[in-house]
């Protein structure tokens, strides 16, 4: 069991990825003799690392104080129409 005061964060989980890639370029038939290809490959190595963090933010709503802000003096004509008022 976890508590958590209202409007507090929790931290459900989280995942981290790393991919890697390596890229080689190179002239078409130079880049494969070996010994030359030294001078005409190029090589390059990009790695991207992401993190995903699952949080969640309980808040408590009292229903009442719900219904006043939404519809603002709706429970003055409730009160108001047991006598014969309209909305």
């Amino acid at each position: 069991a976890v508590s958590c005061p209202d409007k507090g964060t929790i931290l459900l989980g989280g995942r981290r990825d790393v991919n890697e890639t390596e890229i080689e370029v190179g002239v078409p038939v130079l880049s494969k003799v070996p010994f030359v290809n030294r001078f005409f490959t190029n090589s390059m190595t990009s790695k991207l690392e992401t993190t995903t963090l699952l949080l969640i933010r309980p808040e408590i709503i009292i229903q009442q104080e719900a219904e006043d802000l939404l519809f603002p003096g709706l429970s003055d004509q409730m009160s108001g129409s047991s006598s014969g008022g309209r909305f």
